[in-house]
């Protein structure tokens, strides 16, 4: 079994995922048995996010799974994943942001003659743009292209008549599988930095594990908290305090030694505070 189809198929908050790597897995299944006289092409996918984080992190796990799987996607290259934000062009300048993604592309082959492998596009800069000449044009490159990579084209939004225009058009060049990535659930961000501290010989009871439930509600409460690498963040912070007692020793963590982190903390107020600032609201 393929040691990532688990992670796919129980991505937290990933619409539509789970459906498509059980096809996927029939799919390479038969294709282990069946006569195939062409090649069977997956489909490309869109992707609409709602964390850029969670899309890095399915992207990773997506690439190291058809690595894994073997026969769903060649790879060759330097990298087996290529990603690239698209800027936006407006009509009657010049298109150079294709020029850069084709010289991109064209560098991650390396000393091979091609590449290989997963083309992940950004297009937020394109939303309600998507009809476009120049647009329209590098949907033609990619549809000339589908068959040398899988192509995932997402979009950062929660607007879903945007990306629902954006969706239409893409359909009419490729052939897409919509995934759609909300954000995790409380309990999946406890899980995480759980497993974090666990590289570190720390573990959690119960108690540790209300607290900080409690603290990431209260940082998911604010509508800018970055999913889960703001989790990450909180991870590393903990880690770090742990580490800088005098007293403190790897064991199992209570919801007393995590005090400093509680919901009502210091930290935590800080934390919302720096995102204010972030965004500029202070």
């Amino acid at each position: 079994m393929n040691p990532y189809y688990d992670k796919l198929i129980n991505f937290d908050g990933a619409q539509g995922l789970d459906r498509l790597i059980r096809k996927w897995a029939v799919l390479s299944s038969n294709l282990k048995t069946l006569p195939v006289n062409g090649p069977i092409l997956i489909p490309d996918l869109f992707v609409v996010s709602h964390s850029n984080t969670m899309l890095s992190r399915m992207i990773d796990t997506l690439s190291s799974y058809l690595i894994a799987q073997k026969n769903l996607l060649d790879f060759n290259g330097d990298i087996p994943c290529f990603e690239f934000m698209l800027n936006y062009c407006p009509p009657g300048a010049g298109f150079k942001e294709l020029e850069r993604l084709i010289d991109g592309i064209s560098d991650c082959a390396g000393y091979r003659n091609e590449f290989r492998g997963i083309v992940h596009i950004k297009l937020d800069y394109w939303l309600g743009h998507q009809e476009e000449h120049h647009f329209i044009d590098l949907l033609d490159y990619l549809s000339e292209n589908t068959f040398k990579w899988l192509i995932i084209l997402s979009v950062s939004t929660k607007n879903e008549d945007k990306a629902s225009a954006m969706e239409s058009v893409l359909s009419m060049f490729l052939r897409i599988e919509r995934v759609t990535l909300h954000r995790a659930s409380t309990t999946t961000y406890v899980g995480e930095i759980e497993d974090l501290l666990g590289d570190y010989g720390f573990s959690l009871d119960d108690s540790a594990k209300e607290l900080l439930s409690e603290s990431i509600d209260v940082l998911r409460g604010n509508r800018y908290f970055d999913s889960v690498g703001a989790v990450d963040l909180f991870g590393s912070d903990i880690i770090y305090e742990l580490y800088s007692r005098n007293d403190m020793r790897p064991g199992v963590l209570s919801a007393q030694d995590l005090q400093t982190f509680s919901k009502d903390s210091n930290y935590i107020k800080r934390t919302l505070q720096k995102v204010k600032k972030r965004i500029g609201f202070a």
